[in-house]
């Protein structure tokens, strides 16, 4: 009989599907607060002509500028509007 070696195949799989999963959940985690702050500066350097106009009028500020350099906000305008409001 020849053994395989089934349960090192298994955990080569349950491995090269799960750490894409963590990693992405990760970045998301990490990136979010990382958007958060980088908003924050920018809405302290803008002063307060852009603190008056509040929450909502930076984060469509944001989408707009991200969708003129050619960048797809849909998938992040959830995340730019919950960090920034």
């Amino acid at each position: 009989m020849i053994a395989r070696p089934k349960m090192l195949a298994g955990l080569g799989l349950a491995a090269s599907l799960l750490l894409p999963v963590a990693a992405l959940a990760l970045g998301v985690w990490y990136g979010g607060s990382v958007l958060r702050q980088n908003v924050e500066s920018e809405i302290a350097q803008a002063g307060p002509e852009v603190a008056a106009q509040g929450a909502a009028a930076a984060a469509d500020a944001i989408i707009k500028e991200l969708e003129s350099r050619g960048l797809d906000a849909g998938p992040v305008r959830d995340l730019i509007t919950g960090a920034v409001g």
